[in-house]
């Protein structure tokens, strides 16, 4: 089965979150996704790390052509800090707790709640906050919508 480094990741996530996953345990990447220099072949699996810290980073270059994803727990009135997401597209699963997303362009917000996955487009200024009484635990996924330059010009991922 061909499929794109986004696939892996919502694997990963799947397996994250307990799901069932494919019967297959190996994911084949499709060559013309792939540079020369990264061997993208197989499927592996991160810990999620337990502790008292705010970010853990889980995927991010050469491990991957671009995609990157980390895990983030703010607690109770703390916040990610307004960023943007220039090229990238993101999705957050939200895993534990309350939190509210801003969009600073526009102003709307969205209230988020454990079991849901919230898209924020490229070119998104935003906020993550923890608006509840306890933790908020959340994993972004982040992808390139335009190529980007080669791996030695290229950072590998910032955070989130």
């Amino acid at each position: 089965m061909k499929t794109t480094i986004m696939g892996m990741v919502v694997g990963m996530v799947v397996s994250i979150l307990g799901c069932n996953q494919p019967s297959s345990n190996q994911v084949e990447v499709a060559a013309e996704h792939q540079p020369a220099a990264v061997q993208l072949a197989t499927s592996f699996t991160i810990d999620l790390q337990r502790g008292d810290w705010k970010y853990q980073r889980l995927l991010a270059q050469p491990a991957t052509r671009g995609l990157h994803s980390g895990l983030v727990k703010l607690k109770p009135g703390e916040e990610c800090g307004r960023h943007n997401t220039e090229i990238y597209e993101e999705m957050l699963v939200i895993l534990q707790g309350e939190g509210e997303a801003v969009n600073i362009s526009t102003g709307t917000r969205f209230n988020l709640r454990v079991d849901q996955i919230v898209y924020i487009p490229p070119h998104t200024e935003h906020n993550i906050r923890n608006v509840g009484e306890g933790p908020l635990h959340y994993i972004y996924i982040v992808s390139p919508t335009e190529p980007l330059p080669p791996m030695e010009d290229h950072p590998s991922g910032g955070e989130h």
